[in-house]
Parts: C-alpha cells; sequence; structure tokens
C-alpha cells in the first residue's frame, strides 16, 4: 500500500508538472499505474480471504483462491509494459531496431511465462500443495524479467557512455541519464531475482510474496520519478546557452552522423528518450 501511495503521488506530480507531454505518454503511463492498482487488489483480496474471512479455518487455506489469478495476470502485464516503455526509451536513444527487437525476446518471454503461470494456478494446480508444480512458470518469468531489466540497462548505459561532450553541464546531464537507467533496471531485477531465489528453496513459504506483490509497483515507481526527475534537467539548461550540434562527439566517429542531439526533457525541439521535448546544446 505503501509503495502504491508513493504512485499515485508521483502520478499527480507528472501530471501537474508535465501536461504538455504527448498524450499516450501520459495515457501509457496511467495504464501502467492501472495495471498496478489490479495487482494490489489482487494481493490483498488473497490476503483478505486468508485473514479475515477464513480465519480459524484451516482448509481455506489450501486452496489458492482468484486473487493470486489477478495478481498474477495484471503484474505479468505490468512488467511488459515497464519493459516496452524503457525499450522505447533505447530506441529513440539509438534508433537500432536489431537490438531493440532483441531486447523485447526476454520481457515477452516474461510476460507469457507469467500468463501461463496465471493459467496453471487458476486450473491445473490450485491447491497451496501444488505450488512445487509451479516451478517452471515462476523460474522461465523471474530470470526473463531479471535478464530484461539488466540488458535493458546495460544497452542504454552502451549508448549512453558512447556519448562525450566538452560541456560540463553536459556531462552531468547525460551522467543524471546513466544513473536513473541504472535504477530503473536495478530494482525490479534485484526484486525478481530475490523472489526466483525464494520460491525455488521454498515454494510452500509465503515469503515469496513480499517481493513479488512488488516487482510492478517498484519499476513504476522508478519510471514517474524519471520522468518526474527531468524537471532539474530542465532548470539546468534555462541557464545553458544553445551550441552546434557538431560540438558533440562520438567515440566511434562512423556512426558520428547518428547522434543528433543530447535528449534532455522538458525544452521545445525534437522527442527525447521520454517522448517528450528535447534540446540540442
Amino acid at each position: 500500500m505503501l509503495l502504491l501511495s508513493l504512485e499515485i503521488r508521483e502520478l499527480k506530480r507528472y501530471f501537474t508538472t508535465f501536461p504538455d507531454d504527448a498524450l499516450w505518454i501520459r495515457a501509457y503511463i496511467l495504464l501502467m499505474v492501472c495495471a498496478d492498482v489490479v495487482c494490489m487488489y489482487g494481493g490483498c483480496g488473497a490476503a483478505y480471504t486468508y485473514l479475515v474471512v477464513g480465519w480459524g479455518d484451516l482448509s481455506s487455506l489450501q486452496f489458492m483462491t482468484v486473487n493470486y489469478d489477478i495478481y498474477e495476470a495484471s503484474m505479468s502485464v505490468g512488467m511488459i509494459l515497464l519493459h516496452f516503455f524503457l525499450i522505447r526509451r533505447f530506441f529513440v536513444l539509438s534508433h537500432n531496431r536489431f537490438v531493440s527487437f532483441l531486447l523485447c525476446l526476454p520481457a515477452a518471454t516474461a510476460c507469457i511465462a507469467g500468463l501461463v503461470l496465471t493459467y496453471m494456478s487458476g486450473v491445473k494446480f490450485k491447491k497451496t500443495s501444488d505450488r512445487p508444480h509451479l516451478l517452471t512458470p515462476v523460474t522461465i518469468f523471474s530470470l526473463s524479467s531479471f535478464v530484461a531489466d539488466t540488458i535493458i540497462a546495460a544497452a542504454m548505459m552502451y549508448q549512453l557512455h558512447r556519448v562525450q561532450s566538452p560541456f560540463d553541464r553536459t556531462d552531468g546531464l547525460v551522467r543524471r541519464l546513466m544513473r536513473n537507467t541504472i535504477l530503473s533496471g536495478a530494482t525490479t531485477g534485484v526484486f525478481a531475482f530475490v523472489a526466483f531465489l525464494l520460491f525455488h528453496f521454498n515454494p510452500l513459504s509465503n515469503i515469496v510474496l513480499i517481493f513479488s506483490f512488488n516487482i510492478s509497483r517498484v519499476g513504476t515507481l522508478t519510471v514517474l520519478y524519471n520522468l518526474n526527475d527531468r524537471r532539474q534537467a530542465r532548470d539546468q539548461l534555462e541557464a545553458t546557452e544553445v551550441t552546434p550540434v557538431n560540438e558533440l562527439y562520438h567515440h566511434d566517429e562512423a556512426q558520428t552522423k547518428n547522434i543528433t542531439s543530447i535528449h534532455l526533457p522538458g525544452v521545445s525541439g525534437s522527442q527525447d528518450v521520454f517522448g517528450s521535448k528535447s534540446y540540442t546544446v
């Protein structure tokens, strides 16, 4: 509940601070938050069923309720929305269709595994004692999510590392993007990997739910934080003079033509890695 309340606060801040962002970006972010709300409903519904409705009835603990299915399906949708948003950031920055397609593979695999898990737990293995049978889809979902988070962050880091500028302000803004990239990839990746380890060693334990219930919410929260962090970048740009694009240079001179600007949100210009306005320094 705490993470969801933080999401709602950051969402309100985002809509208030950046009303000029593209409509589809705002709708996409709202859809991510809605998926997290549904996921929270499933998690809280499961807890309510066990702790309130089934209080004192041991037989009620033997079955996984439909709330688990709601949680698993919404978590799968929330994760693929998160991954595709991050992949789009990479594509806007690099314009590399092949690598972007490769990044989509583990993200799509994680989503499919999550939906298969929803089917298996809701139709074939409804009993709590059947959880060991769910080890395969849980493993695929968790590891695919971890791999997707890791390689997306690594691809973004590599692309940003190739951009250099003789100006301290520009370097500072690139470092901020790199920091936000690490934040986005590390948080959900760590949660997914820890959830995999806990479920692998003890499938019947509910400790794993502490991490799995919050994977998509943590990811959406980091995206909202990154979007709202643009205000500070925009304030820095107001004191920065416009300089020719050819002042920027590239580690790989053969691909210099691919770099047309440092994408900085919140200032009039071309599209940035978040889908709003950018600025050339």
